[in-house]
C-alpha cells in the first residue's frame, strides 16, 4: 500500500516488532484513509521525510469487534478516536494455512489498497471462505517501509 507522510514526530521513538526497529508517530494519508499510525522506516533517522510516498505493509497490536456483517458492505477503513485505531470493512481475499487444523488459518482481508492479515484468535478461529465481508478494529497500526 502506498502512504504520504504528512508529519513524522521523531521524537516519538519506540521500538516494535520481533526485531525491535525503530518506530515514529506520523500522520499519514493514503487513497484508502488516513490518521495516526506507527512507521518503521528502511532509514535509521527518518528526517525530512515529511510529503514523501511510501510503500508500506500493515500491521496490528490486536483486532476486536470482528464480525461477519449480516449484508455486503462497501470496502472502508475509518479512523477512530483512540490514535492508531481503525475500523475496517473488508473483504476475506485469502486464507493460509499454517497446518491441517482449520483453527490455524491466517486470513488475508483487503480494503481497497490495504491488506490486513488476522490470526485465528482474531476471527474467533473461524474457518473463513474467500469472498466474505468481514469488519473489525485494528488498534496500534502501524506501517512498515518494504524497502527494509
Amino acid at each position: 500500500m502506498e502512504i504520504i507522510v504528512r508529519q513524522i514526530d521523531t521524537t516519538s521513538i519506540q521500538l516494535i516488532g520481533a526485531a525491535r526497529l525503530p518506530s515514529y508517530l506520523i500522520h499519514f494519508s493514503s487513497p484508502m484513509f488516513s490518521g495516526i499510525a506507527r512507521f518503521v522506516p528502511a532509514s535509521d533517522v527518518p528526517v525530512g521525510c515529511e510529503g514523501q510516498k511510501f510503500e508500506v505493509e500493515i500491521a496490528q497490536d490486536a483486532v476486536t469487534e470482528f464480525q461477519l456483517p449480516e449484508r455486503q458492505m462497501d470496502a472502508r477503513i475509518d479512523q477512530l478516536d483512540s490514535a492508531g485505531s481503525f475500523r475496517v470493512h473488508g473483504v476475506v481475499t485469502n486464507v493460509l494455512a499454517l497446518t491441517e487444523s482449520p483453527v490455524s488459518r491466517w486470513t488475508i482481508v483487503t480494503a481497497g489498497d490495504a491488506t490486513f492479515t488476522l490470526t485465528p484468535e482474531d476471527t474467533f478461529e473461524q474457518v473463513l471462505q474467500i469472498g466474505a465481508h468481514v469488519s473489525f478494529v485494528a488498534h496500534c497500526l502501524s506501517f512498515w517501509d518494504e524497502a527494509i
